[in-house]
């Protein structure tokens, strides 16, 4: 591929990181909303009743966010935000992993 291929496949491929990226941060809005209401009984979705699905949302939306900021003009800020993402990910995951 040259150089201005490569260009446009690149930024087409974060236009969509970054669409999937909001997409699931809808999501992870709506499992929070469901998982509150659930939890404190003002009504009752079954699946919702515990913090598992909104762990595992969060989880898949953080990866994905320290994907989508990974490639910023400031480095050093883009590393530092993409590595705050992916804590916040491993950490749903071992929250997710030891609560029954």
């Amino acid at each position: 591929m040259n150089q201005v291929s490569m260009y446009t496949y690149k930024k087409s491929f974060k236009k969509v990181i970054d669409f999937v990226t909001w997409i699931l941060v809808a999501i992870t809005m709506v499992t929070l909303i469901f998982t509150v209401l659930t939890t404190y009984q003002f009504v009752y979705i079954r699946n919702f009743n515990d913090y598992h699905i909104f762990q595992t949302s969060l989880m898949i939306t953080m990866i994905f966010s320290g994907f989508s900021v990974f490639d910023r003009k400031d480095k050093a800020m883009s590393i530092f935000y993409s590595i705050c993402c992916f804590a916040i990910a491993i950490g749903a995951f071992f929250f997710r992993l030891t609560t029954f």
